[in-house]
């Protein structure tokens, strides 16, 4: 049965008939991260309370054992069991279990590059494996999830990398910010500021309408000189930032000052 057509029986009160029953359980992709968590948390006060009317008042005349197995975020997995009988329940019990990842654990750690002093925090073990790229994608993805984003922006390259998917599961578009020469149509530009002069990102003109809110999403945050550019672009066609997503932020850096008052997330800092 389709989960969101149970939620208004769900919702109905009647505590004499079966009002849910799943035969098949749900695969993880099949409800969308956002959607799957708001869902399981409106279910779960529902039936608390539907759970406490039907043992109070045993007015049901059923069999029912049921099951609630939704993954609304890699690695928190909730659970609802409910045994029914002529007389009521028997026996109701949530939980959840949640398994968390150290993505620390699948960042490599390179010495002197790409400079004599530099530190270099390389992502791609992170990337080559697909529990740990999912697990940082849904950690994103449920920042994202009350800020009501309408479009994704990913600065080059590994913006592509971490924003695309997160585009993916909250279902939105993703706007590539590039290099100069890049783009091929129309474009806007912000300057920033390097250790060693001025560099430039482009986007283009219509990238973002007015009045959408934007989540900005790339790997690193470092100076805070890319980000810093691509706010600029984004609010000079008219949107809103509603927030910054990062993997690693170089924390000596202080690359957060050029974020100013913007709400941001970061998953691991250095």
């Amino acid at each position: 049965p389709s989960f969101l057509l149970l939620l208004p029986g769900l919702q109905s009160g009647h505590r004499n008939q079966a009002i849910i029953l799943f035969e098949n359980l749900f695969k993880p992709r099949q409800l969308p991260s956002a959607t799957s968590k708001q869902y399981f948390e409106l279910t779960s006060s529902v039936l608390s309370t539907t759970s406490k009317h039907c043992f109070e008042q045993p007015t049901a005349n059923f069999l029912v054992c049921s099951l609630i197995f939704i993954e609304y975020q890699l690695g928190n997995i909730g659970y609802t069991f409910f045994f029914w009988r002529k007389y009521g329940i028997i026996e109701s019990k949530n939980f959840e279990r949640k398994k968390k990842m150290n993505l620390k654990d699948y960042i490599a750690t390179i010495e002197n590059y790409p400079k004599e002093g530099i530190t270099f925090r390389d992502i791609s073990p992170l990337m080559a494996d697909g529990n740990a790229y999912s697990y940082a994608v849904r950690e994103i993805v449920q920042y994202a999830t009350d800020k009501k984003i309408d479009m994704i922006v990913g600065p080059e390259a590994r913006g592509f990398i971490v924003g695309c998917p997160v585009a993916f599961e909250l279902g939105i578009g993703f706007a590539p910010v590039r290099k100069p020469g890049k783009l091929p149509r129309e474009v806007i530009s912000a300057d920033y500021e390097k250790e060693y002069g001025v560099d430039t990102l482009t986007m283009h003109a219509d990238a973002i309408k007015p009045g959408q809110r934007v989540l900005i999403v790339d790997d690193l945050l470092a100076t805070g000189g890319t980000v810093k550019a691509t706010i600029e672009m984004i609010e000079k066609l008219g949107g809103v930032v509603a927030g910054c997503a990062f993997l690693v932020e170089l924390d000596e850096l202080n690359g957060r000052e050029k974020i100013g008052d913007y709400d941001y997330k970061v998953l691991m800092h250095y």
